[in-house]
């Protein structure tokens, strides 16, 4: 069964801080949804899940508040776990620049999802090229 038009449910997406770099844009965009579909969908940060909107998967969950406002907190689809690992990488104070993150998370989600790679070896990798990196800079004399 499906819902009337009017009884649509609208739908803010929000970005989170791990947002994928592409999914930006939709920050703030409003969508409207049967009721029905919003009960499929993602529960919290812990239960993560999908809504496909124009061609893409969105990871994320529902946000509730009081009114009901209802939110779509968009998140890179890494556990809690996994996000611990990429974001500390650097050594304090970790993440300085945000579009580096960015760049972390995007390889770990990508090696994790695409490549099915182990957290640990993707850890393993992406610290030895951020630790490479790093040496670069150093004799760089910079």
């Amino acid at each position: 069964m499906t819902s009337p038009l009017g009884q649509f449910v609208m739908v803010t997406f929000r970005a989170a801080a791990d947002t994928p770099a592409g999914q930006l844009p939709l920050d703030g965009q409003v969508f409207y949804f049967p009721p029905e579909y919003l009960s499929s969908v993602g529960s919290g940060p812990s239960s993560a899940g999908v809504i496909h909107a124009g061609g893409a998967d969105i990871k994320g969950y529902m946000n509730v508040t009081a009114g009901p406002i209802y939110e779509w907190v968009m998140t890179s689809g890494l556990s809690a776990a996994a996000l611990t690992v990429l974001n500390g990488i650097p050594p304090p104070p970790g993440w300085v620049d945000q579009t580096a993150r960015q760049t972390y998370l995007t390889w770990g989600r990508t090696m994790r999802r695409d490549w099915g790679a182990p957290m640990q070896g993707i850890s393993d990798a992406l610290t030895a090229l951020y630790n490479a990196a790093v040496a670069n800079k150093i004799a760089q004399g910079n």
